[in-house]
């Protein structure tokens, strides 16, 4: 059965070598994808600091920074938040995307890998000064760490979830999913565990 042009393929040697080269470069894209942003963050704020004297002097400083942090409505985070969340996920989702068709198993893997690739980068972001080594190594804020963290986390429950929903919809198309159910119960409690951590680490 085709889902948009995706369909499962044999499981043959070449296949399992393809997917397994493609996930591997995609995943490491996206993990130093991840260092480019807090690369260009360290890049602006010594851009910044150089400007500092002049800003103080300037009252209209910076418009621009500060609508980014104004919230869009309560609880609803804020215009950056949403830009960086947008821009974001059009990125990994391109990564997700690229070089997988048709092979249906390949774009379900590779929405688990590149999920994967984001968890040490957020869980650092969650890390107090002085122990965080991106507020070390970036001079980020704390408070743009959480704000990046907390949007980071909400796109790696989606995607963790799309890989399950499309693991989920290959098991029943080949009438594995209870047995695997049965057979991986501890394994998907885990997973939903991780999911309810992620989660409750986002909302700090």
């Amino acid at each position: 059965m085709d889902y948009f042009n995706y369909k499962f393929l044999p499981r043959t040697p070449e296949i399992n070598a393809h997917r397994r080269v493609y996930l591997d470069q995609y995943a490491n894209i996206a993990q130093t994808s991840q260092l480019a942003v807090h690369l260009l963050i360290l890049l602006y704020n010594l851009a910044t600091s150089k400007n500092a004297s002049n800003s103080r002097k300037n009252s209209n400083g910076a418009p621009v920074t500060s609508r980014l942090n104004t919230e869009i409505s309560r609880g609803c985070g804020t215009y950056g938040q949403w830009i960086f969340g947008l821009a974001w996920t059009a990125w990994l989702g391109y990564l997700v995307v690229a070089e997988t068709a048709p092979d249906f198993m390949h774009i379900t893997k590779r929405f688990g890998i590149i999920a994967a690739s984001q968890l040490p980068i957020h869980y650092l972001l969650a890390m107090p000064y002085p122990n965080s080594p991106l507020q070390l190594l970036f001079k980020s804020p704390r408070s743009l760490n959480l704000a990046l963290h907390k949007v980071t986390g909400k796109i790696i429950i989606a995607f963790f979830a799309a890989h399950v929903t499309l693991y989920s919809s290959a098991f029943v198309q080949m009438g594995l999913f209870w047995s695997s159910i049965t057979q991986l119960k501890f394994a998907v409690a885990g997973l939903w565990s991780s999911y309810l951590f992620s989660g409750f680490m986002s909302a700090i």
